[in-house]
């Protein structure tokens, strides 16, 4: 003899039977609504949008995008990607907040993704591209006054922090040290000396410490 189910109960059955048919990849649950049962169907979850990507001298991209509303229990985690791999500086790894900045970039143009994880659900944003101009400090150039001095006398450098393609890196600033080379003590053996931040005549072969200004430094050799 076959017992009938009550025909809220069957109805329910039936439900799950039906979500379950409909997607392999549906992620189905119950959650108790009285003497009742509810059926909550989560197939995919709404990708974000990257809002802003800001490019700045140095190398460097600031991202923003809008937050993700968990589906249900857990936290939605972001992933960024830069030209299809992984970014630098702040945007590596698993992000739980809303921006971060890319670093250490060369000029050109850099395209981001920004993947939301909530479970096992994933969702890729719209293509955001920016265009860095002027890129990480490569190696610094070196002016002086005059090529040709006076033997003894002093002759003001000028040095500038570039990057790989010749810009002036104006985010370059405060104090670096900086080793000096190349020119032979005197028949006195007096030695070759650069002025530092402070006003020390510093030997050449030892680190020297150069404030920079917006990527230049004038400083005094003799």
């Amino acid at each position: 003899m076959r017992r009938l189910l009550p025909g809220g109960i069957a109805s329910a059955v039936a439900a799950v039977v039906f979500a379950v048919a409909l997607s392999g990849t549906a992620f189905a649950y119950f959650t108790t609504t009285g003497s009742g049962l509810t059926v909550v169907e989560v197939s995919k979850i709404s990708p974000s949008s990257i809002s802003t990507a800001t490019p700045a001298v140095g190398g460097t991209v600031a991202l923003t995008w809008t937050a993700v509303t968990a589906p249900g229990s857990g936290a939605v985690t972001y992933a960024v990607t830069r030209n299809g791999g992984q970014p630098k500086g702040t945007c590596a790894g698993q992000l739980s907040l809303t921006t971060c900045t890319d670093a250490n970039l060369d000029p050109g143009t850099y395209s981001y993704v920004v993947t939301a994880k909530w479970r096992s659900w994933t969702a890729g944003s719209a293509v955001k591209t920016a265009q860095v101009t002027v890129g990480v400090a490569d190696h610094l150039t070196l002016a002086a006054a005059s090529l040709t001095p006076t033997a003894g006398a002093s002759d003001n450098l000028t040095i500038a922090a570039k990057d790989a393609g010749g810009n002036t890196v104006t985010t370059y600033a405060e104090a670096h040290n900086l080793t000096f080379t190349g020119a032979s003590s005197s028949p006195n053996a007096t030695a070759p000396t650069v002025v530092n931040s402070a006003g020390a005549a510093i030997a050449f072969g030892s680190a020297t410490a150069i404030n920079f200004t917006a990527g230049v430094a004038t400083v005094t050799s003799s």
